[in-house]
């Protein structure tokens, strides 16, 4: 009998109105320009997102999240991608280098 390959599980990420970041991620991942598998958008002011506010813990967007586990977000300004990195275990995200910007 063969295995019924599962489904891998989408990183959310939570973004809401009036955010600069929120709408630069948004604009990013509606054009592919991220790094992980699958994701999806959920705006926390919504009805769909209402609930994640309790369920997670919520208390700022934006922010990613791989099931109950928080993820680390990246906007690399010189592509406008984002790099999404999840915790592995017990292990802390690693991020990209940041660069300081000149003052």
């Amino acid at each position: 009998m063969a295995k019924k390959k599962q489904a891998k599980a989408k990183v959310k990420v939570f973004i809401a109105a009036g955010c600069g970041p929120c709408e630069e991620l948004k604009e990013a991942i509606k054009a592919g320009r991220f790094n992980v598998e699958g994701v999806d958008l959920i705006d926390v002011e919504s009805k769909e997102g209402f609930p994640y506010i309790k369920k997670l813990g919520l208390t700022r967007a934006p922010s990613a999240y791989l099931g109950t586990k928080e993820c680390e977000l990246f906007i690399n300004r010189e592509d406008n991608s984002i790099f999404i990195e999840c915790p592995d275990g017990d292990k802390a995200p690693k991020l990209p280098q940041r660069v300081a910007e000149p003052s």
